[in-house]
């Protein structure tokens, strides 16, 4: 038989909704401060871990190479106390190290639990390494929040249920009986009478009246984003206004270099005449000199630093973008890791990551990638060699100029030619040294940096 329909039921069923809406909210809010305290003191223990493993690493290559057992395992034990570990040990290398995070340290996240590999040096010198295991409750166990969150739950439930239980018997001597009454007396009322028009003509006009606010807000928010618009343009004119001005004063020097020569050999002009072309060309160079101090003001400093570790941060990355494809990217510092350079840390990572990229696609689903590093005399040399499809010989002398791409159907041209812009500022150059079917070999050259930023 089928139950019938009653305000009562339809409570109970809008409770029992409600009820379990809240303890899965709950649940998630309990799921989610589980994984930023996890994350949180996950990037503590690795800080700690790295600090600290690295001060050992000394001793703890001596004790390997000297298979001291027993001091080991007593040094890897004070680790396990103090950090709450579930294991430590001295193992092989893995097929995997997962992840690198720190120095020496990498991450390897399983269900529940992280594993952390630290390596005592190369691998072929020392094919041994520390893997220590911690459990995602350890890391939290210690958060009160918590326990808060747990109790937190149980007391919403009971008060939920207690509020089910009294609202029920509130509404069947307060509400059901008042509201069929009131039911009754709205069936004996004439919709037609003049008593009501007058209240539904103010409603209708309230209507109205919300319908012109809400159509001024959004007149407002479209002359917003176009304001907004504008902004951005005459932020992209400025920029353009400072390049322009850069060239300017670039191309106005030479002139005025040989205006000076030739002035001071000419015997002919009066002095009084003389001095005046030389105090107009004192002010050119006065305005030369402002465009540049305004020029430079807008542009972001270069600093001296090493280049190996700039590259080696771009080759992991890349790395972990070609996870999926069966393409190799090795790097290869030929004793140069310790080389300074002048540039724009930032600048040079967009540069190479986009050489990078173009060997990527030009590899497709399987090839190799070498970066090497070189040095002549004051120059330091970056070759990248790939074994992708190469580039086609039609467009190679037009390779660098903007709008100029190759194998890219949606290329627009522009990152070579802002490579090379952007090398040149820093008295580099891009060079690409071979290429064929069987792949390209590109050279970056820097100069050299004689002195490191205080």
């Amino acid at each position: 038989m089928k139950k019938t329909l009653t305000i009562e039921n339809l409570f109970k069923k809008q409770f029992y909704r409600f009820l379990v809406g809240s303890i899965l909210i709950l649940m998630a809010v309990f799921y989610a401060h589980f994984r930023i305290v996890e994350k949180r003191i996950f990037t503590e223990l690795s800080t700690q871990l790295e600090i600290q493993l690295n001060a050992d690493k000394d001793q703890m290559i001596s004790m390997v190479l000297l298979n001291q057992e027993q001091p080991l395992e007593e040094l890897l034990q004070k680790y396990k106390k103090a950090y709450m570990l579930n294991s430590i040990k001295i193992k092989d290398y893995p097929q995997t190290l997962g992840t690198p995070i720190r120095r020496n340290l990498y991450h390897l996240k399983k269900p529940y639990k992280h594993i952390f590999y630290f390596t005592l040096g190369l691998k072929e010198d020392i094919p041994k390494l520390v893997r220590l295991e911690v459990s995602s409750y350890k890391l939290i166990q210690n958060d009160s929040l918590l326990e808060i969150y747990g109790m937190l739950l149980v007391i919403t439930c009971l008060i939920l249920v207690c509020w089910q239980a009294l609202s029920s018997q509130a509404l069947r001597t307060n509400f059901t009986t008042p509201l069929k009454d009131f039911i009754h007396s709205l069936s004996k009322i004439d919709l037609k009478s003049e008593k009501l028009s007058k209240p539904i003509q103010n409603n209708h006009n309230e209507k109205l009246l919300e319908q012109e606010t809400l159509e001024q807000k959004v007149y407002e928010l479209i002359e917003s984003l176009n304001f907004a618009n504008q902004v951005r343009k005459n932020q992209a004119i400025q920029v353009k206004l400072a390049e322009q001005a850069r060239q300017v004063s670039h191309d106005i020097q030479s002139p005025l270099t040989v205006l000076e020569m030739v002035l001071s050999e000419m015997e002919s002009i009066p002095d009084s005449e003389k001095k005046l072309i030389r105090s107009s060309v004192a002010r050119i160079k006065e305005i030369l000199a402002d465009l540049k101090h305004t020029q430079a003001a807008s542009s972001t400093a270069n600093q001296v630093q090493l280049l190996y570790p700039i590259i080696e941060n771009i080759v992991h990355e890349k790395k972990r973008q070609v996870q999926n494809k069966d393409i190799t990217i090795d790097i290869n510092a030929q004793g140069n890791e310790y080389v300074f350079v002048n540039l724009e840390a930032a600048k040079f990572k967009r540069v190479l990551s986009n050489l990078l990229n173009n060997s990527i696609e030009a590899c497709g689903d399987s090839g190799l990638i070498q970066i090497k590093l070189q040095t002549q005399g004051d120059k330091i040399l970056t070759l990248i060699e790939d074994s992708g499809s190469g580039i086609p010989d039609n467009i190679l002398d037009k390779i660098g100029i903007k709008g100029t791409t190759a194998n890219k159907p949606h290329g627009s041209g522009l990152g070579l030619h802002d490579a090379i812009q952007t090398l040149k500022s820093w008295n580099g150059s891009f060079k690409i040294i071979s290429t064929s079917p069987a792949g390209t070999l590109l050279q970056i050259t820097l100069i050299r940096a004689t002195q490191i930023n205080n």
